[in-house]
Order: C-alpha cells, then structure tokens, then sequence
C-alpha cells in the first residue's frame, strides 16, 4: 500500500491532532512547558526517543545523558518529568526505564518528519513524498 503526503497539507493534520507539544501542564504548583517541535533542543530529544535501541530497551536518565552531549546530567531528570506529564513516555513500574507510549511514538514521527519536510529543504522547495 502506498501513501502519499504532500508538504502543504501535513502542518494541518498536525495541529488538527491537538499533540501535547504547545500546552503547559501544572503539577503540585510547578509549570512543565509544552515541546516546542521546532527548538534544536526538543527536535534532538525527539531524534534520541525515535533509536531503535531505545525503542527496544526502554531509556533511562543514563542512555539519554549519552545521547543528549549537549544537557547537564542535572537537566535530563526534568526532561523525563516533562514528557511523562506530556503522556509522552510510561515509567515501568519499581524500575528506572521507560518506554514510549503510542502518542509519544506519533509525536516523536511527526518531529522528525516535520523537520525532515521544512527545516532541511529550501524554502521555495515543494514535494510529494511516497511512504510506504
């Protein structure tokens, strides 16, 4: 089966699906911010979360610290904190892993395939991509 997505209609099915990427989430009194799917930052992030090693294994505070060089250690217990409010990533239970939920995974694809449409094409470029 083939698909075709075409490059003027993907931000709208985006921002149809509402992601939890521009809402803020308020905990005990703490703000947690929204992704922001077009910051180097969270695209990097999102990059790491779609390994497949990672999909495998699960992550943990360790596996993002080696593939985030550019975080602190002390600025990745916040980003976990941050998607799991998200309802991005599921903690497994008496462990220190997580895995991706299913939005998590359909977040973490419509990052990188908007970074792949608009930020690495020229701007007058337009395409039709064949997925299959």
């Amino acid at each position: 089966m083939e698909l075709l997505i075409e490059c003027s209609t993907f931000p709208s099915a985006v921002i149809e699906s509402r992601l939890p990427t521009e809402s803020r989430r308020v905990t005990c009194g703490h703000r947690y911010r929204g992704f922001n799917l077009f910051d180097d930052d969270d695209q990097s992030l999102f990059e790491v979360l779609c390994r497949g090693e990672l999909l495998i294994h699960g992550l943990r505070n360790r596996s993002l610290r080696q593939h985030l060089k550019q975080f602190r250690p002390s600025q990745i217990w916040p980003l976990l904190k941050r998607l799991r409010l998200h309802g991005i990533i599921k903690k497994v239970g008496n462990t220190c892993k997580y895995y991706l939920t299913q939005l998590g995974r359909h977040v973490a694809i419509a990052a990188l395939t908007l970074k792949n449409l608009f930020l690495v094409q020229s701007p007058g470029e337009r395409t039709t991509h064949r997925i299959r």
